[in-house]
């Protein structure tokens, strides 16, 4: 789905949810091995025809080409899901190999594309052309996490995995799990802040990411105040005087970088178009500030 239509992980899950939902297909949150009694009477019906292969002779032709190495071509959504199912082959030690392997990675069907989806939402990655880039944001993340190898490590899963297969044969109780978790969340907490404001480098990222983070938010610079641009609504900081909000949309119309200008500098809009009432009947009018509260002005 994602390499041929470009449809994110979320949207190819959300779409086979929606045919098991129409009983098309059989239920995709899982990474179960089993099949169906008709795929099983194929197998065996066809089982010899495999084991022909097994052991046959061909002649083969065998050159090693020179060749130069390229950078590795970046994630879809789709390749990077499979190297979550896969992560535990980069890893040397082979227990820990076998126990990624036998729940498939890191994450689950389930939650593989929702983690993509936050990581988006919260700007550490973003899609070009179906491919997906670590930000600005998204690097320095990795840096800092660096200084903490386990974090990074699929070596961690693999130990989590264990402790919950202990616990599922009770050879360990979930008390002991949980201890040993708030142990090392609260190393986390003591640890890090120290980690990242001893290291220059990392020092200087996050300083220079949140600067940028803050040009980025100014949506609108005027004698009377500045305005900042957050997710949902605008933060107005007066020259003199208390912050207040001001909404993004007001009954169900956009307000943009003139009606916000107007309602900073004047107090008041000039009439406007493009409002709907509860009822979705379509009306104008001014919009105006009434010390922080914005109303209509029908005069």
């Amino acid at each position: 789905m994602n390499k041929r239509y470009h449809a994110s992980a979320s949207q190819t899950l959300a779409a086979i949810q929606s045919l098991y939902e129409a009983k098309f297909l059989s239920y995709p949150r899982t990474d179960c091995a089993y099949i169906t009694d008709k795929e099983f009477e194929y197998l065996m019906a066809n089982l010899t025809k495999y084991l022909g292969l097994v052991s046959k002779q061909v002649q083969a032709n065998l050159q090693t080409p020179q060749k130069e190495t390229t950078p590795p071509v970046p994630f879809t959504e789709g390749t990077l899901i499979t190297a979550m199912k896969t992560a535990g082959k980069t890893l040397d030690d082979e227990e820990a190999q076998a126990i990624l392997k036998d729940v498939q990675g890191i994450g689950t069907s389930a939650t593989r594309a929702n983690v993509l989806e936050v990581l988006k939402k919260r700007g550490y990655l973003v899609t070009e052309k179906n491919k997906l880039h670590v930000s600005e944001a998204g690097i320095t993340l990795c840096k800092a996490v660096e200084l903490e190898p386990l974090l990074t490590s699929p070596e961690m899963t693999a130990k989590w995995e264990q402790a919950l297969q202990q616990i599922s044969t009770e050879e360990r109780t979930p008390d002991n799990f949980l201890s040993q978790i708030k142990k090392f969340v609260a190393k986390l907490i003591a640890d890090v802040p120290t980690q990242l404001t001893g290291n220059v480098a990392i020092k200087q990222q996050i300083n220079h990411q949140q600067q940028a983070q803050k040009a980025a938010e100014v949506f609108l610079e005027t004698p009377q105040a500045t305005v900042l641009n957050k997710q949902k609504f605008y933060i107005v900081k007066p020259k003199q005087g208390e912050d207040f909000t001001l909404p993004k949309k007001w009954s169900s119309k956009t307000l943009g970088k003139t009606a916000i200008k107007a309602l900073v500098t004047k107090g008041e809009t000039s009439k406007l178009k493009g409002f709907k009432s509860k009822k979705g009947k379509s009306f104008d009018a001014k919009l105006k500030l009434d010390g922080h509260k914005l109303s209509f002005d029908f005069d």
